[in-house]
């Protein structure tokens, strides 16, 4: 299956593990939920090489997103939630999305450029998103 490039309307999704990037009582994902990770294999990431990694949603019902939510979780705990947000909200606040090949349901928030712009950003794109609890 090739998705090619992301339409702004495109549904996305990013899976939640972990209770604290999350608020069930409010329905509201916190900003923690789309912090792209600052260490990979112990070494620190520059903020400008940061990605927060996302799932393309389109044309998947419910069943079958958090089928793909458990092959992404691995070693993971479960899924807790889900942020869905469309593409747009991420590319109107000058974020990119990097499909790769787009031969994937994969892919990554880029764009970030320091430590104050990826917190900024990441509790924009909170805002933006539905909680969608499993």
């Amino acid at each position: 299956m090739c998705l090619g490039q992301i339409n702004p309307s495109e549904p996305i999704t990013r899976v939640i593990f972990y209770h604290r990037h999350f608020d069930a009582t409010d329905a509201k994902v916190k900003f923690g939920a789309f912090l792209p990770p600052a260490k990979s294999h112990g070494s620190s990431i520059p903020a400008d090489q940061r990605t927060t990694s996302i799932c393309r949603v389109k044309g998947l019902g419910e069943e079958e997103i958090w089928v793909k939510a458990d092959r992404i979780a691995g070693t993971r705990p479960p899924p807790r939630a889900r942020a869905d947000l469309p593409a747009r909200a991420v590319t109107e606040i000058g974020l990119q999305i990097d499909v790769g090949t787009g031969q994937t349901r994969h892919a990554e928030i880029v764009g970030w450029e320091s430590e104050s712009h990826i917190l900024e950003m990441a509790g924009k794109l909170a805002l933006a998103a539905t909680l969608v609890l499993r």
